[in-house]
């Protein structure tokens, strides 16, 4: 009997990969660049992207042209671009394995705040007032809401951290029963792994980021528990 609940492959389940159709969300500033690189080892790749800074995307692909031997990537943020209204059809049929990659909310986004400064596209430099204006940036990521994030995050067959990429995409080898392949590092806008900038921040800016962004908070904590249980590595991320 049908719910009219999407129908999605449920969380932890090693994927079929004769014939079911990877898809990478693709989260920015969360390695993901790197990941690619791996992905291409093992799948013909369709990055599904804007093109530079432009807010339109081309026409959706062809999904139906897709099986196991393909992996569809893009970020699929806002709210056109969303995978459940790009591709309606992904929603409906197990064909497809959804799997992502988060960061530390705070991480994210003070990466977030570098890179666009190195890219000379950020008019706004102070960086408190950056930091409240993407209270939220993870779950907008994600399309995901108080009343729903938890059924968002069981869309995914996988999730990695950035924090722990390494180890992340070697659980996703071994969940896509694929060949382990030695991660590379590109397009790093944080060299020791951490957005510097954390060290201009007083504990009261931090703390009150945490506070505006508590859905960001609940949901990375999830992940990570999530991760720690389905890797037995310890992620050191305690946040309820």
């Amino acid at each position: 009997m049908s719910t009219g609940e999407p129908v999605w492959p449920q969380a932890g389940h090693r994927a079929d990969t004769a014939g079911s159709v990877t898809v990478f969300h693709h989260i920015p500033k969360c390695g993901g660049t790197s990941l690619l690189a791996v992905l291409e080892h093992w799948f013909i790749v369709h990055r599904d992207y804007r093109q530079g800074w432009a807010q339109e995307f081309g026409p959706p692909l062809d999904l139906s042209a897709m099986d196991g031997r393909h992996c569809l990537c893009g970020h699929f943020d806002g709210p056109e671009a969303r995978l459940p209204v790009r591709y309606p059809e992904m929603s409906a049929s197990a064909r497809f394995r959804l799997f992502t990659v988060v960061r530390d909310p705070l991480a994210l986004v003070l990466s977030l705040y570098r890179w666009e400064g190195r890219m000379g596209v950020r008019r706004e430099d102070v960086l408190d007032r950056y930091l409240v204006a993407h209270a939220g940036f993870l779950a907008d990521a994600l399309g995901a809401g108080p009343n729903n994030w938890r059924k968002v995050l069981d869309r995914y067959f996988f999730i990695g951290l950035q924090e722990r990429l390494a180890e992340s995409v070697d659980h996703l080898a071994r969940c896509l029963g694929k060949p382990r392949v030695p991660l590379p590092r590109l397009n790093i806008t944080d060299p020791r792994g951490r957005a510097p900038q954390i060290r201009r921040l007083s504990a009261e800016t931090i703390a009150r980021f945490r506070a505006a962004n508590r859905l960001d908070e609940a949901i990375y904590g999830a992940c990570a528990r999530r991760f720690a249980l389905e890797t037995n590595l310890s992620v050191g991320y305690n946040n309820e």
